[in-house]
């Protein structure tokens, strides 16, 4: 069975919305064909004994770091990317490299891509091989929306698009 690491922005606890609701169901088709382990921030509707925990090997929880939307204007990230790109999440992945090896790896969120490199970068550093990566966007407007804010010269567009 294949090993898989689920990155994703915030792990489901109720399945009010359609990315819950996404992610719910990627986990549970994931978890019947293969070893499944997934980190991601914590729910603010946090809830232990989720139904879909049984599925998986390891769910890793991260506590969400709120940072000042101010901030992002010296980040290379979009403010959405900014602040689901913690150090305590690097740290997180970084051990999860080190632990086990992974077949493929899956980022569940335009708020994840950043992960991406890390990954490779920390594969590297260990001297492990790459390691074949899914990108999944549920939102075409967010990466839009990222795409026109990455060109823009009006910096109070550029915070707040």
């Amino acid at each position: 069975m294949q090993n898989v690491l689920i990155i994703t922005s915030t792990i489901p606890n109720n399945l009010a919305g359609g990315d819950r609701l996404y992610t719910y169901y990627l986990f549970q088709t994931l978890a019947q064909h293969a070893t499944v382990t997934i980190i991601g921030y914590e729910d603010e509707d946090q809830q232990e004994g989720n139904q879909w925990e049984n599925w998986v090997q390891k769910v890793i929880r991260v506590p969400r770091v709120y940072r000042p939307q101010i901030l992002s204007i010296f980040s290379k990230y979009s403010n959405q990317v900014f602040q689901n790109n913690s150090r305590l999440f690097q740290k997180k992945i970084k051990e999860l490299l080190l632990d086990k090896d992974y077949d493929i790896i899956i980022c569940n969120h335009y708020r994840t891509f950043w992960a991406a490199n890390l990954i490779n970068q920390e594969l590297k550093r260990i001297g492990k091989a790459p390691i074949p990566k899914i990108l999944i966007t549920e939102n075409h407007e967010a990466l839009v929306r990222e795409q026109l804010t990455k060109n823009e010269t009006n910096l109070l567009k550029s915070i707040f698009f």
